[in-house]
This record gives structure tokens, C-alpha cells and sequence, in this order.
């Protein structure tokens, strides 16, 4: 790029372009394209233009490289993954190991967004905003395989991600229609 001087939003010449990745096999399947649009729409909704994230970055191009072969199962997985590699580098990464009011250890029947984590059976009442979580799906939103439990989880950190946003993303209907995830509670 041949930089344009003046404000940020100036648009820059581009002088030289040599494409090193294709990433063709997204484009075999729709369930592939869906997941990597998602993943997209989410990094550009939660980074900003012009600030590094080298590891972000490299866990995006890990992931759409793993998607140029995924089935439709694993699509769903690799994007779980990615949600969450996405929330660590951002910072907004919720608390799964406590109680996020309490510091309970568990049981933790319940997440909240707004609390920024799981909540534990004494603290969920008074809270109106929270979401039902299952063992199965909180063991993979700590870090566990997420080839079983890919629904659940993707379900409670696209519910994070749109909060911590300001809004949904408009790809997530499309990758896991409405009627396939679960109610608020």
C-alpha cells in the first residue's frame, strides 16, 4: 500500500497485490462459507482498523484453513474455537470457572452476559438477564472438546459476542438458524 496522508479513513493506493492463500474449499460447501463469514463479520466487529492483533490474526487464518476442509459438524467446532481464541485476545473473554458474583465454584447452571460469566444456583434469582447452561456445554466453554456440545456453546458466546458488540451478528442467523438455538431464560 502506498499510505495516503491526511486522516485515517483516507483510502490508501494499493501498488502491489500477490494472493497467498485462497482458501477454495469454503466455497465447496455452504455451511464452510457461513462459518468463515461469521468468523469475519465477528473480528471486524470487535477489533478496531489499525490495531495489531498478531495472534488474533493467526488463529483467523488457522481457523479458515481448518474450515477449507471442515464437514458441517466441524465447521460449527472450529468456530466455537475461534470465538473463543477471538474473546481472549479482546480481553472480554467471560469467567467459566466461578461464580462470577459469589466466587462459588460450582454447581453454575446459569451464564449472564451482563455479569460477564456463570452464575451459581443462590445468585441466578436475582438476576433477569441469564441464559441456561448445561454441564455437556459448560465443559466446552472452559476449554473442552467441542465436537459434542458445539451447539451449546456456540449458542452462549454468540450471546456474549452480541453483547459485548452492541449487536447481533447478521451472519449468526444464517450459521445456526433461530430455531436450533436456545431460548433466553
Amino acid at each position: 500500500f502506498s499510505p495516503r496522508t491526511g486522516t485515517a479513513d483516507a483510502l490508501s493506493i494499493m501498488t502491489e497485490w500477490k494472493q497467498t492463500r485462497s482458501f477454495s474449499g469454503l466455497r465447496e460447501r455452504l455451511a464452510r462459507i457461513r462459518a468463515a463469514e461469521y468468523v469475519a463479520e465477528t473480528t471486524a466487529m470487535l477489533t478496531q482498523d489499525y490495531d495489531p492483533h498478531a495472534a488474533l490474526y493467526d488463529a483467523l487464518t488457522a481457523t479458515l484453513t481448518k474450515l477449507t476442509d471442515a464437514g458441517d459438524d466441524a465447521a460449527l467446532a472450529e468456530v466455537v474455537a475461534y470465538q473463543r481464541n477471538l474473546l481472549v485476545a479482546t480481553g472480554l473473554l467471560p469467567r467459566f470457572d466461578v461464580c462470577v458474583l459469589c466466587e462459588s465454584a460450582g454447581p453454575l447452571p446459569y451464564f449472564s452476559a451482563f455479569e460477564g460469566g456463570m452464575l451459581c444456583r443462590a445468585c441466578e434469582a436475582g438476576q433477569a438477564e441469564k441464559r441456561a447452561v448445561s454441564a455437556a456445554t459448560l465443559n466446552v466453554l472452559r476449554g473442552g472438546d467441542a465436537a459434542r456440545e458445539a451447539l451449546g456453546a456456540f449458542d452462549i458466546l454468540d450471546y456474549h459476542l452480541a453483547h459485548a458488540a452492541g449487536r447481533e451478528p447478521t451472519t449468526a442467523a444464517a450459521l445456526v438458524p433461530p430455531q436450533r438455538r436456545r431460548s433466553l431464560h
